[in-house]
């Protein structure tokens, strides 16, 4: 099976922290060397993080599947550990009421 990489899911939300970062240092470069008047300058930084917080939100979302993956199989894993050990103590019982 498997094995889960809680280094992985941390690194992928670094990964999403670091974008969101350079989005913002993008727009205030952007506004510091903006060739383009005041009103129309805003209007494209808006624009271009209402772009950058839907990629975020669609990243995120990816991520959210992701782990949800992760805990539903870390759950399988945990029923299938447990039925195990269910069966083993019933064939356990079973050997020693018949050892009397």
């Amino acid at each position: 099976m498997k094995k889960l990489k809680p280094e992985k899911t941390m690194g992928n939300l670094k990964m999403i922290a670091s974008l969101a970062l350079v989005g913002l240092a993008g727009a205030a470069l952007g506004i510091l060397f903006a060739p383009n008047r005041g009103e129309k300058t805003r209007g494209r930084i808006a624009d271009g993080m209402l772009d950058m917080a839907d990629e975020l939100i669609g990243k995120m979302k990816d991520e959210a599947k992701d782990l949800l993956s992760k805990a539903t199989e870390l759950e399988n894993v945990a029923i299938a550990g447990m039925d195990n050990v269910s069966g083993m103590m019933r064939k356990k019982a079973k050997e020693l009421s018949n050892s009397y």
